[in-house]
């Protein structure tokens, strides 16, 4: 069976991937970010398992980390391997989609 996805929740999954991807997305936004992938079929071990690779537990903790993050090596972890691996899971529901994996409905 194809899943079905509202057309205006993959416009916000875009929003918010986009606001992750800038740096300029807050706690509720990653939060939402997550339940939203969580209803097209991703699971939670995929949202965060880059996360849970380097550390960290919650996005509370990765937020508070990435406004601390002063060398090149956490700058590095937090804003391109985490960030990276958020917005790699938009590109894949927009993938679905295309390949008719996952049926937009308006």
């Amino acid at each position: 069976m194809i899943k079905e996805i509202e057309k205006s929740k993959v416009q916000e999954i875009e929003s918010l991937a986009d606001k992750i991807d800038k740096g300029t997305a807050s706690l509720q936004d990653y939060q939402r970010y997550e339940g939203l992938l969580l209803e097209v079929g991703f699971t939670e071990d995929d949202v965060r398992a880059k996360m849970r690779q380097n550390g960290f537990r919650s996005y509370e903790e990765y937020l508070k980390a990435r406004e601390k993050a002063s060398t090149y090596e956490q700058k590095r972890i937090t804003d391109a391997i985490i960030v990276a691996s958020l917005v790699a899971l938009s590109m894949a529901i927009l993938l679905w989609i295309a390949q008719g994996f996952l049926k937009q409905k308006d």
